[in-house]
């Protein structure tokens, strides 16, 4: 499973116009294996769609999205879960942690910094 964080520096982007890059975490039965930061990926032109299919993501984490943009995303087959903030590291956290014990729907720590 690979798990984009739309970032801005450390901490998750909360607008799309300071998107600075994304976070991808490759996930191997609830573990981190790799970490990659893919800064600025968004070239003039391109669309949050194309570079999440072109890098394989399977799950986007962001603060809030476009309805149009998470259309798009998700018509890519790419889940987009909404709602997170504050450190970007905590987030992946705790949507893994929440993936692992069955609450899909409840990220109790999405807005802890």
């Amino acid at each position: 499973m690979l798990i984009a964080v739309a970032s801005a520096g450390s901490d998750v982007c909360t607008e799309q116009a300071t998107l600075a890059g994304f976070m991808c975490y490759t996930v191997e039965r609830g573990i981190i294996v790799r970490c990659r930061n893919y800064s600025s990926p968004i070239a003039p032109g391109e669309s949050w769609v194309y570079v999440l299919t072109s890098l394989g993501v399977d799950t986007l984490l962001v603060h809030a999205l476009d309805q149009a943009v998470r259309s798009q995303i998700e018509r890519q087959g790419i889940d987009v879960v909404e709602g997170f903030c504050g450190s970007i590291e905590r987030a992946v956290q705790a949507y893994l942690s929440a993936l692992m014990h069955g609450c899909d729907d409840d990220y109790p720590e999405l807005a802890a910094v």
